[in-house]
């Protein structure tokens, strides 16, 4: 399997102008990077109606992201806390369907548990 290898390092001897950099948002310019540290940061700080607006504009720029699973998490997350509970259901339930086996997974159910609970009362 050394010819896949060469047959990059030989492409990237013919076009030096290529790079390989990180993805970046095509209205934002943000990388992805950048891009989910803020939901992050805007979580821990408890900005919690501009997460969800910054999710959906991170699902637009980064539609196949690897992060995609935390993002939907923290965006049941921050639904749950704003009482919320048909985003907080639909975000769940999306992270069942799409990511059965992410470590999410449990936490998700807890999260529709939860959202019964809160619309019981």
């Amino acid at each position: 399997m050394i010819w896949p290898l060469a047959l990059m390092f030989s492409v990237s001897l013919l076009m030096p102008h290529l790079t390989f950099a990180e993805p970046t948002g095509r209205r934002t310019g943000g990388t992805l990077k950048a891009c989910y540290t803020q939901l992050r940061d805007l979580f821990d700080a408890g900005n919690y109606e501009e997460l969800l607006a910054e999710v959906d504009t991170f699902r637009m720029e980064f539609p196949k992201s690897a992060r995609e699973s935390s993002v939907t998490f923290l965006s049941a997350q921050a639904a749950v806390r704003l009482r919320m509970l048909d985003r907080a259901r639909s975000e769940a339930q999306q992270l069942l369907l799409k990511f059965p086996h992410s470590g999410y997974a449990d936490d998700a159910r807890w999260i529709l548990a939860e959202c019964a609970l809160m619309s019981e009362q």
